[in-house]
């Protein structure tokens, strides 16, 4: 080869080089960096409060926040959530958390709770990123306290319900209205520079009770809830401005096919790629469990429960599923 061909051929491997490179910056640039940012993948369906853990990359940093899907059947299913009807900004599945409790309840003053998630990738210093989630008042029996300062803090650090993420009246995005809306779903939107490599991200209310705004709304206020949905964090402003939560993705809302229900003995279940089978009790006790299955057929006996109504779950790799099953 000689020299001018040499210097063409090296030009154009450069060239595509530089656009390979320039097409994953682009890419890094309308990323979320929140996983699962709309509580739609679930490790199973949540069958009663406290299992945010269910959601897959969520858990709790303080006390017991809460998940909401429709595949449940108790006070956890979307819209009917035991603390107020409401259907998710996106898709089926949502949270919710506890933003400030009545001073002289049990758990007060400062009572907190924060849901948390490890980042797809840590936050690098001098950037500027943008954040976005959306919230809704749940106005329900004791959970009647409206109240500001919902937002969102970056960490460096991981916590759990024990050692617990603190109240310190700082957080990177911050929501300075008292949000009383419980019908439409609020964008709550902000911006900041990284000032550390953060890699973890908390959504609550991380203000104490002295700096916090409350309204009281019903005769038998306890608490300040609120369901939380669509979470955004991205280095491109107009990606968390347009982007809207959950997208559809093929196949996903396949449900699996469950016959004969009713049944007296025996049901078959068909679906792509069954992980999990668990049958439940109305009360939410596991009555029968089968796990790392990987099939897509599966035959159960029913002989052994007595007859009545049953919750039958069915975790594939498309998502987790949930129907009424009548043993007869």
């Amino acid at each position: 080869m000689n020299f001018y061909c040499y210097f063409i051929s090296n030009m154009r491997l450069l060239s595509l080089l530089i656009l390979l490179v320039s097409l994953n910056i682009e890419a890094l640039h309308s990323q979320n960096l929140v996983p699962n940012p709309s509580f739609e993948d679930t490790v199973a369906c949540p069958i009663g409060l406290t299992q945010i853990d269910y959601a897959i990359g969520w858990s709790s940093f303080r006390n017991s926040p809460d998940l909401y899907n429709a595949c449940s059947f108790t006070g956890t299913n979307v819209p009917n959530a035991v603390f107020g009807y409401q259907n998710a900004h996106s898709g089926g599945g949502m949270a919710a958390i506890a933003t400030y409790r009545r001073p002289n309840s049990p758990n007060g003053p400062n009572y907190r709770e924060f849901m948390g998630c490890m980042l797809n990738s840590s936050l690098i210093q001098g950037t500027t990123y943008y954040l976005s989630f959306f919230a809704n008042f749940s106005f329900q029996r004791v959970v009647a306290i409206a109240s500001n300062n919902i937002g969102i803090k970056l960490s460096t650090i991981s916590y759990d319900a024990i050692n617990s993420a603190p109240i310190d009246n700082h957080s990177q995005l911050n929501y300075t209205t008292i949000l009383t809306d419980s019908i439409n779903w609020t964008k709550i939107s902000g911006s900041f520079v990284a000032d550390s490599a953060y890699n973890f991200l908390i959504v609550g209310n991380f203000y104490t009770d002295q700096n916090t705004d409350t309204l009281i709304v019903s005769l038998t206020p306890d608490n300040a809830y609120y369901y939380i949905d669509d979470i955004c964090l991205s280095t491109d402003s107009l990606y968390c401005n347009n982007w809207v939560g959950y997208e559809e993705k093929p196949g996903r809302d396949t449900k699996p096919l469950i016959f004969p229900n009713p049944s007296s003995d025996f049901i078959k279940v068909k679906a792509e790629n069954i992980q999990t089978c668990k049958i439940f009790s109305m009360q939410g006790a596991v009555c029968l469990q089968r796990e790392g299955l990987k099939s897509n057929e599966l035959e159960i006996s029913l002989k052994d429960l007595p007859n009545g109504p049953y919750i039958i779950q069915i975790v594939t790799e498309r998502g987790c599923y949930s129907e009424i099953l009548v043993k007869n």
